[in-house]
């Protein structure tokens, strides 16, 4: 009784009753499911989950299925958080259903019980459930970056996933640290979101371009730091207090001094958000020739968050996975390295020697950024045989068939 009343003056009485409404449906979820455990398992499901929703490899993959026939045969179970930006979707074969447990479900613990496959990119939904012998679980890793992890996918994942599925020799290898998971059983086939890079994008440069006027600048730079700050206080990084929370610019006068910068030179930072924390205050801000998007301004295009990586002429970044992917392109990248010592204490990276993977110039002041900026402007480019001889040991293949060769491995 002490901690019902507690509850009750904590949330209030309407947000106990809301709070009591979230844990039954998550115990008649639970009885759903192990109830539908036990109906036979379904060869032709296919339960597909991303974050944020219908993205990242697990979309790549699935899109690739549609294009070219190999859904005729499945029904896709998409699992998503924002269920009415797709209530009104017609897709051959597929249905979407609420991703979080705090609505009751039967369809969708149905699904989850019969599925034959689960393929997804970030964190498993099914470890809140017990797995069934005769599933198979697909992890489509979201990256390879340098930073370790501060927290889990909440399981096992050597009992829970069947398959994690990367890019290369350092990449499985990454991901066999980052997530426990034996490195021996992580398969080097690819990034279906990868595949975009070596495709004819010629219509969606001309659909970014209508949007954000990418032709009127001398070079685009994309911006994508790792998150310092996030929405989920369980992995926001503690020793970054600053104005901004972003690397090398602790001030918003510092911005506008960047900003000053890159109007001279004619050229144009996007700062791409990350999801995690796209809804701090420093996002809000306007600039003339700093472009600040998120996930909404890119999928409001019709376009994937890759499709739009590729538009661009080279890459700031950091400790991301991103600085990894966009060796595929052979185009520069710049690394903000301000924080290394604070992030290695905070964080961790991986492997222990990560700078020396990190090809590209290193920046720690606002005038190393301008130095490698101007170099990007005047086309010249010290870095091109470091980066091959690091993009080998990350990306076995470089040829945009990722796709194709899950599928031909999986035998989907």
């Amino acid at each position: 009784m002490g901690t019902i009343v507690k509850k009750m003056r904590e949330y209030g009485f309407f947000g106990t009753i809301k709070m009591a409404v979230y844990v039954a449906n998550g115990i008649l979820n639970k009885l759903m499911y192990n109830f539908c455990r036990l109906l036979p398992i379904r060869r032709d499901v296919i339960v597909f989950e991303s974050e944020s929703d219908f993205t990242d490899n697990t979309y790549a993959l699935y899109h690739y299925m549609q294009k070219h026939g190999y859904m005729d045969k499945y029904k896709a179970v998409w699992l998503v958080d924002e269920l009415n930006n797709f209530k009104h979707r017609k897709l051959k074969n597929t249905i979407f259903l609420n991703k979080q447990d705090i609505h009751f479900s039967p369809r969708r613990a149905y699904y989850l019980a019969t599925a034959g496959r689960y393929i997804f990119d970030h964190n498993l939904m099914m470890a809140k459930y017990k797995r069934r012998k005769g599933q198979k679980i697909i992890f489509i890793s979201h990256g390879s970056g340098f930073k370790m992890a501060k927290g889990s996918m909440g399981c096992d994942t050597n009992k829970y996933i069947d398959r994690m599925i990367s890019t290369g020799e350092m990449a499985c290898d990454y991901e066999s640290a980052f997530w426990k998971y034996d490195v021996k059983r992580i398969a080097d086939w690819g990034a279906p979101r990868n595949d975009v890079f070596f495709e004819d994008l010629t219509a969606v440069k001309k659909r970014v371009d209508k949007a954000f006027r990418f032709s009127d600048y001398k070079k685009v730079i994309l911006w994508m730091p790792t998150f310092r700050k996030s929405k989920n206080a369980a992995i926001s990084e503690e020793y970054d207090n600053s104005e901004t929370c972003l690397p090398l610019f602790d001030t918003i006068a510092k911005l506008k001094q960047c900003n000053a910068f890159l109007k001279e030179q004619n050229s144009l930072l996007v700062l791409k958000v990350h999801h995690l924390s796209a809804d701090l205050p420093i996002y809000k801000s306007k600039f003339s020739n700093i472009l600040i998007l998120n996930n909404h301004d890119i999928s409001g295009l019709g376009i994937q968050l890759y499709e739009f990586v590729a538009c661009t002429d080279a890459l700031l970044t950091d400790y991301s996975s991103i600085s990894t992917d966009y060796l595929l392109l052979d185009r520069p990248i710049i690394f903000t390295l301000d924080d290394y010592e604070q992030y290695v204490k905070s964080r961790g990276v991986y492997p222990a020697n990560a700078k020396d993977y990190m090809s590209g110039p290193h920046v720690y002041t606002m005038d190393d950024l301008f130095d490698a900026f101007l170099d990007v402007i005047a086309g010249k480019d010290d870095y091109v045989e470091w980066r091959a001889e690091v993009r080998a040991r990350y990306h076995t293949y470089h040829d945009g068939n990722s796709s194709q060769r899950i599928i031909d491995h999986l035998k989907l």
